[in-house]
């Protein structure tokens, strides 16, 4: 017996053995990330940085839920902003530890989860635990999640999350814990705010599932659709007030075309020097075009690179040889999301017919499909080593698989570095902090050759920034910024017909007593949202130039603006009802026993 249980225990170890080598990568990955802890990162981190910090200061310092941000663009959304993620369970890193090292943790966590994650979709695929290590190792440490993640997009994230749905999926019809799984990993794409890894997955992802239940006769396509629409169903508190937010605001700046030509693939996939591509276009102005080599680039080279080198690209190539007749449904799903990724630089382009689809047709930057690419060739890199490990296993050479490994390892890390190193470089703010919110600056940007803005330091400042960052067309009233001549304060009157004699702001909640004597108009000095409802007059809230506003009468009043919008409630209430469901059926099994 205790021999048996020796070998029992053994096991479990040698099972853990995977685990163990992910985080010694992870470690080692972060060390360029918290060399200096507290600085901020460049480029596209100041607004992700922003939205996260908001959010914390409104449950941190006025314990209420961020549902809107006083703070930027004159005031706007933040559940409804499609990049919101405080809805993520994930967001616990951000109030334990602050929004910047926050981030950074959160970061090495998807990097970690991620190579988790693959590995076990490799060993559902009878990969072998060291090809499946492999294919893990190919996946998260592709210049892709790296470059995306260096440029501030935090959403990127959860590229994490990609393997565990698939894994969930294939497992969702037999498996009940599977198929919550399933619904879990999707709504942490949408509630991290991940508008650009779900649209893609979603696409990658039913591309593979429907020819993958084709070709196994079986019933998994019908299990994803029900995820799919579970998982919205979880998320409606987020995704309804989205939603109309998105119908209020579309975005403007979408450019339909873009075109990648073939002979740039080599590059993307495979040149080691994505650092100098990187650098080379890092200080583009936004939307600028840059020529490299006869090839225009819309964007900085972080939409393009997705380096996973030469040995694990002749190992996907092995891979299909030997095993396309068990996993063609992945090679399809690879070949239709490359045809997507290069726009409008080959015939009859996908990418026009997607974006043709209800909310794709507000995206843009095709070449981000690459991720279906990359998550396919490192599936068949794993099974192209698998194939090698067997050849060499029968000669008792195994140890050049574990070269292999070791190997392509060191390469993807030492084409990872040179990005990591130079991303964290603007030092913690230095500001002035006032004791009372105002709209203060129309624009700042501290570092103009490091960031495109600096709205998380007026956010630190208790301040509010007209002109910040925003990809949505968010429609801005006559917002006044103290200094402007015709500035009167945050809460004024109209037609000076009495007097404000106390104003209480906070991000939710607006408290203003007035004493009146004759009838005005109450002006708050934001912007107008349907949300907005006000209490102590038989008056509804409307919108005065594009300002929140009230119509008030003669006398002593006492107003409360709250900012609660209708869909938010719908949703809460489809989400609440969602969740119980849920709860009720994994726990079905016992009630039934119980009984």
């Amino acid at each position: 017996m205790d021999s048996e249980l020796l070998i029992k225990n053994n096991n479990r170890l040698f099972k853990l053995i995977p685990l163990v080598i992910f985080l010694i990568i992870s470690i080692l990955y972060a060390y360029p990330l918290f060399q200096n802890v507290t600085y901020g990162g460049e480029m596209d981190w100041d607004q992700f940085v922003f939205w996260n910090e908001a959010a914390r200061q409104i449950i941190v310092q006025f314990h209420q839920i961020p549902l809107w941000n006083p703070y930027a663009n004159g005031g706007n959304v933040l559940l409804a902003h499609p990049h919101s993620s405080w809805a993520s369970p994930f967001f616990m890193l951000i109030l334990l530890f602050g929004s910047v090292i926050g981030l950074k943790i959160a970061w090495i966590a998807h990097l970690f989860l991620g190579m988790c994650g693959m590995y076990f979709l490799a060993r559902f695929f009878k990969i072998s635990r060291l090809s499946g290590c492999f294919a893990a190792i190919v996946f998260m440490l592709s210049s892709m999640f790296t470059l995306h993640l260096t440029e501030g997009h935090s959403e990127w994230m959860v590229m994490g999350f990609v393997p565990w749905f698939v894994l969930c999926v294939l497992k969702a019809e037999s498996s009940k814990k599977h198929f919550i799984g399933a619904i879990f990993f999707l709504s942490g794409m949408i509630l991290w705010g991940s508008v650009d890894v779900l649209s893609i997955s979603c696409v990658f992802v039913s591309i593979y599932i429907g020819l993958y239940s084709f070709s196994k006769k079986n019933k998994t396509v019908v299990f994803l659709i029900l995820i799919f629409w579970l998982s919205f169903l979880v998320c409606a508190f987020k995704l309804l007030p989205l939603l109309e937010f998105v119908k209020d605001n579309p975005r403007t700046d979408v450019e339909e075309k873009e075109i990648i030509n073939l002979d740039l693939l080599p590059k993307i996939y495979l040149s080691r020097k994505q650092g100098i591509f990187y650098e080379q276009t890092k200080w583009a102005t936004p939307y600028k075009q840059i020529k490299y080599a006869g090839q225009n680039f819309k964007y900085g080279w972080h939409e393009y690179g997705a380096y996973v080198g030469i040995i694990p690209l002749f190992l996907c190539g092995m891979g299909m040889l030997f095993y396309f007749r068990q996993h063609w449904a992945f090679c399809i799903s690879a070949i239709i999301c490359l045809w997507i990724s290069l726009g409008n630089g080959v015939a009859y382009s996908l990418w026009d017919i997607l974006r043709k689809l209800p909310l794709y047709d507000s995206l843009d930057t095709p070449s981000r499909y690459a991720l279906g690419v990359v998550f396919s060739i490192s599936i068949f890199s794993g099974l192209g080593l698998s194939k090698v490990e067997l050849f060499f296993k029968k000669r008792y050479c195994s140890w050049i698989t574990v070269l292999i490994f070791v190997i392509v390892c060191i390469d993807l890390m030492a084409v990872n570095y040179p990005l990591l190193g130079n991303t964290f470089t603007i030092p913690p703010a230095k500001i002035k902090k006032h004791s009372e919110f105002k709209q203060r600056y129309r624009s700042l940007n501290l570092f103009p050759l490091k960031s495109r803005s600096s709205m998380y330091m007026t956010l630190l400042s208790n301040s509010g920034i007209l002109a910040s960052y925003e990809v949505m067309g968010v429609k801005q009233g006559k917002v006044m910024v103290e200094g402007d001549a015709g500035y009167k304060g945050e809460a004024y009157l109209s037609d000076n017909n009495g007097i404000i004699t106390k104003t209480n702001l906070t991000p939710n909640f607006i408290e203003v007593a007035l004493e009146l004597e004759n009838p005005d108009m109450l002006i708050i000095n934001q912007n107008y949202s349907n949300g907005w409802q006000a209490q102590g007059t038989v008056n509804s809230s409307e919108s005065y130039n594009g300002l929140l506003s009230l119509k008030v009468s003669k006398g002593k009043h006492n107003v409360l603006f709250y900012y609660f919008p209708v869909s938010f409630l719908i949703g809460g209430i489809i989400s609440m009802v969602s969740l119980i469901g849920l709860l009720f059926l994994f726990f079905k099994k016992n009630l039934v026993e119980a009984k």
